[in-house]
């Protein structure tokens, strides 16, 4: 019984883009984790944007409330950070102090 719910789960296609969102936004995760993205980059940013905005949708289709305000503000936080670092991009040479 449960291989079945669980193989009816998946012929969703939207269980299979949330599961490529959810992978996107914990690839940028990892990548931060293990040094090969800066958590102020625009690459992270836009990764954490775009995988958790695609949840956040998928999420209003008929989650609970609780996942709607995670994903929601989890994306407003993230396109901050994105616009944020294209516009101030970081520099990672400290300036002389004076």
């Amino acid at each position: 019984m449960a291989l079945e719910t669980l193989l009816a789960l998946f012929q969703n296609p939207h269980q299979w883009i949330s599961l490529l969102a959810a992978m996107v936004v914990l690839i940028a995760y990892v990548a931060n984790l293990i040094h090969w993205l800066d958590s102020d980059g625009a690459w992270y940013a836009a990764m954490n944007a775009g995988g958790s905005g695609v949840l956040t949708y998928l999420a209003l289709e008929g989650s609970p409330a609780g996942i709607i305000l995670m994903e929601g503000l989890w994306t407003i936080f993230s396109l901050y950070a994105f616009l944020r670092a294209i516009i101030r991009p970081v520099s990672k040479d400290p300036e002389p102090i004076a």
